[in-house]
This record gives C-alpha cells, sequence and structure tokens, in this order.
C-alpha cells in the first residue's frame, strides 16, 4: 500500500501531541551548559529527594517474571499511606494513565467532559482521543474555579469534570466545600490532587459520602519518582472494580512498585524534606514580588506562576542561558506567562540574581 494514512482514523488527521521537554543533555549541549550546572525548574521534578531513596530494595526484584497485575503489596502500602480500604485504590503508569483510565471508564464519543483552564492538558489529550466534547470553563483571574459558570455549563450530556487542586500550572487550591457543591449535580469530578502533599489539602473526606467523587494522585512529584511512573487513584470500590478491569494486565512494572511501596513505607523522612522546599515557597513568592516587571501568584502547588509584562520568551530565553530551565505557559488568563518550580535556597538565590540581570538590561 502507497499511503498508509489512509487507513488512519480520520479525526486524528490534525491532533497535536503532547510536547514533552528535552531531556538535560540535549539542553546541556545546546546552550554549552555542564548539566550539572543546569537547574531544571521547568517539569514539576522534586530533584531533591532522591538520595533519601532506597536503591537496594532493587535486589529483591526478579527481572524474568511479571509484575503483581493488581499491585496489591503496593495498593497496601498506599492504604496505609492514606487511611483508605485498598478495595478503593488502584495504581498506573504514572497518573497519566490514570486519567486515560477514568476518561475511557466514564466517556463515549459525544459526551461532554469540562475542564478549568489554565489546566493541565492531558484531560483534553485523552478526552479528545475519546472523542469527547471538551467544554473549557475559564478561571477567574485570581486563577480561583467558578462553580456558578461550572454549574451553569453541566448539561444532560455532562460525564466529568476535572478539578486540578493545587492547580497545574495554577498552584491555586480548590476548597473541599466547592467539590462537594459540584458533585451534588450528579456528575463524575475527578479531584486531581498531584500536588496534595505540597499543601496538605484534600476532597478524600468526600469519598465515603460521594461515589461519583475520584481523586488522583501521584508519587512522581513529592516523592521525586517521576522516574518510576507510578501514580494512583482513590474511588468508589464499583469504580475500582471497572477501571481494573480495563487497564493493561502488568500496567506498573515490579521495579516501580518495589520502589514506591519502599518510598510510602519511608514516607515520614520525605515529607519532613519536603516541607523544608515548602516553608521556602512564600519566601521565594516575596522575593520574585520585588520586581516591579513581574506579576507574580501566590501558590499551594510545586511551581509558581509568573507574568512577565513583556516578552515571557524573551525571559525565559535568558534564563536558559544561564543554566536555568522555566516552562513557558500559554493558556486563557495566564497567556505568555512563566512556571518556575519551588527549590532551594542555593537555586532561589541564583534565579533572583539572574532575573536582576536580566531587568537591569
Amino acid at each position: 500500500m502507497k499511503n498508509i494514512t489512509k487507513l488512519l482514523r480520520k479525526d486524528l488527521g490534525n491532533f497535536s501531541p503532547y510536547e514533552a521537554n528535552p531531556t538535560l543533555e540535549q539542553i546541556s549541549q545546546e546552550i554549552g551548559i555542564a548539566g550539572k550546572d543546569i537547574i531544571k525548574l521547568d517539569t514539576g521534578e522534586n530533584p531533591y529527594l532522591e538520595k533519601l531513596q532506597s536503591k537496594k530494595v532493587l535486589r529483591y526484584t526478579s527481572l524474568y517474571m511479571y509484575p503483581d497485575p493488581l499491585s496489591l503489596e503496593l495498593r497496601k502500602a498506599i492504604s496505609d499511606y492514606t487511611n483508605i480500604s485498598p478495595t478503593m485504590i488502584a495504581c498506573g503508569n504514572g497518573s497519566d494513565e490514570i486519567i486515560d483510565l477514568v476518561v475511557r471508564l466514564f466517556i463515549s464519543p459525544g459526551d461532554e467532559m469540562i475542564i478549568l483552564p489554565p489546566t493541565f492538558p492531558m484531560y483534553s489529550f485523552y478526552g479528545s482521543l475519546t472523542r469527547a466534547t471538551i467544554k473549557p470553563v475559564l478561571r477567574n483571574s485570581d486563577l480561583s474555579i467558578s462553580v456558578p459558570k461550572i454549574i451553569k455549563s453541566i448539561t444532560p450530556k455532562t460525564k466529568i469534570i476535572f478539578i486540578d487542586t493545587p492547580g497545574n500550572p495554577t498552584g491555586t487550591i480548590t476548597s473541599s466545600q466547592e467539590i462537594e457543591t459540584i458533585l451534588k449535580q450528579n456528575v463524575i469530578v475527578v479531584s486531581d490532587e498531584a500536588y496534595f502533599e505540597y499543601c496538605g489539602i484534600t476532597a478524600q473526606p468526600l469519598l465515603q459520602k460521594y461515589p461519583n467523587l475520584i481523586i488522583i494522585r501521584t508519587l512522581s512529584k513529592w516523592a521525586g519518582l517521576a522516574g518510576i511512573r507510578v501514580g494512583y487513584l482513590l474511588a468508589d470500590p464499583k469504580v475500582i472494580e471497572k477501571l481494573l478491569a480495563i487497564k493493561a494486565p502488568y500496567n506498573v512494572t515490579a521495579l516501580s512498585q518495589i520502589v514506591a511501596t519502599a518510598a510510602l513505607k519511608n514516607s515520614g523522612r520525605l515529607l519532613k524534606e519536603l516541607k523544608k522546599m515548602t516553608d521556602l515557597r512564600d519566601k521565594f513568592v516575596t522575593k520574585l514580588q520585588k520586581f516591579p516587571d513581574l506579576k507574580v501568584y501566590p501558590s499551594q502547588g510545586a511551581y509558581i506562576i509568573l507574568k512577565p509584562r513583556n516578552s515571557a520568551k524573551k525571559l525565559q530565553k535568558f534564563l536558559k542561558s544561564k543554566g536555568i530551565l522555566v516552562k513557558l505557559i500559554n493558556q486563557p488568563v495566564i497567556e505568555q506567562s512563566l512556571r518556575i518550580n519551588i527549590c532551594r535556597e542555593k537555586e532561589i538565590k541564583r534565579v533572583l540574581e539572574s532575573l536582576s540581570d536580566f531587568y537591569k538590561k
């Protein structure tokens, strides 16, 4: 056959892939700065906790065997960590797979899915793949959600509402009261708490009252384990049962399961180290707000949104030349903004010095 593309799904003709960031090695070659001297503040990763991870546990993994398809030991560790029954827990290959599974579980072509821009782009990515109708309801100017606007947007075709809290990229919290008001509309509400550990605020108590609530979390961010790809879902046991039925048989690798389990058993030490970073977050925001040409949004997440008065791309490029990587955000409400990870004092000092250099010029 001369043109295999004629057999592809026609609705995917203009589908845009998710743009992943270049590797550290690629960036290092591009800007001529050694990888060890680059501050990577553009992807929500947490490089500061790896020194606390025990890699000795990998010795106990049999690589020739398939992993536990139900992640039973990992789910037990999550149960101990969250104080919720293993029957209400499912694990996935990162929270991305969990989002994909939730969308496929509830969405049929033509069903509606509400998202709240600026928000995590993977919701609409997976929704579009299942041919959902994506309905954006913009956040307010302070990046909070508008519950009245959301409720007004719900129709009989609405199946799922995705609420990221703390928001990605916004860093703002949606309260349990707001989530409960939306839950009463009898649609599936997904509270994406990927950055829960950075604020400690959760909708988890509502799970016992509302079977239409789903909570998504991950070990990629707070535990510094983005490389092993482990996310999990908290939901009504009936939802868990159906989700486990449609997932790939061995979706979480044996290596990932054993490393994630060890991290959860060591969560007290990891969270204590994380607290040092969140304590610096407000101080970082205060120092950034001293630059008159930057609008800085408060944050409860692992990052801060900066909106330069002039070109965000120019500032991003300048910081990159200094070996500081930040993410360009071009979503509604915060067009031409930059997202920068919270970090340690040494990195904060270097960021502030580079910003001073930029604005002096």
